[in-house]
């Protein structure tokens, strides 16, 4: 069970660390929450959600394509 575990707070520290950059690189945008969701293809709430660092219930999918939306880029390393 550890290693369920650790996957978990391994996602959780990854979704941690997405949600910050998507929060900087929307600070330094000129683009609106509304402007976003519709290019984005989704509501609102549903990206009040992404950017909520306190929501846990968002795909590292989402948070990649929101990233790239604000014209960030993603690097994921893997140690052994």
């Amino acid at each position: 069970m550890d290693g369920l575990q650790d996957i978990e707070a391994a996602r959780q520290e990854l979704l941690q660390q997405l949600t910050a950059q998507a929060q900087t690189l929307f600070m330094g945008s000129r683009v609106t929450k509304k402007e976003l969701s519709r290019y984005l293809g989704t509501s609102t709430s549903q990206l009040n959600r992404l950017f909520d660092p306190l929501n846990t219930n968002k795909s590292v999918d989402a948070m990649v394509c929101l990233i790239m939306a604000l014209g960030g880029t993603v690097d994921v390393g893997f140690d052994a």
